[in-house]
């Protein structure tokens, strides 16, 4: 199955935190094991996530490629990547949001599927 990869570090991301490298090879391994093929990556470095979706640079390319794209899979590392809270026009695009990690209560009632895979 085709799908995209959102990765996104926060300007406040301290070494202790896993940077983007750590952060891409967690995902493309996740999308090798379980045959996802990942088309395309999309990565906010420095990013806050109180930006929503659309106002961050890869962000708003990533919505473009959904809208565009019949590719409607999302893999991230983290929710908290994608952010706290997002704009209800980010929840009617991905069919499946795939989150490696899920550090916070997802709030995304309005994703069709939400799956949290803990490596």
């Amino acid at each position: 199955m085709k799908c995209f990869t959102y990765l996104r570090t926060s300007g406040d991301d301290g070494k202790e935190k896993a940077g983007l490298p750590v952060r891409r090879v967690a995902c493309a391994a996740f999308a090798e094991k379980n045959d996802y093929e990942i088309i395309a990556e999309y990565s906010d470095d420095g990013v806050t996530g109180k930006l929503p979706m659309h106002a961050r640079p890869q962000g708003k390319l990533l919505i473009a490629a959904l809208l565009a794209d019949d590719i409607k899979t999302v893999i991230c590392y983290d929710a908290k990547r994608i952010g706290r809270t997002q704009p209800a026009t980010l929840c009617s695009m991905p069919r499946e949001l795939i989150c490696l990690e899920a550090s916070w209560e997802a709030s995304m009632e309005c994703w069709q599927s939400l799956t949290v895979t803990r490596q």
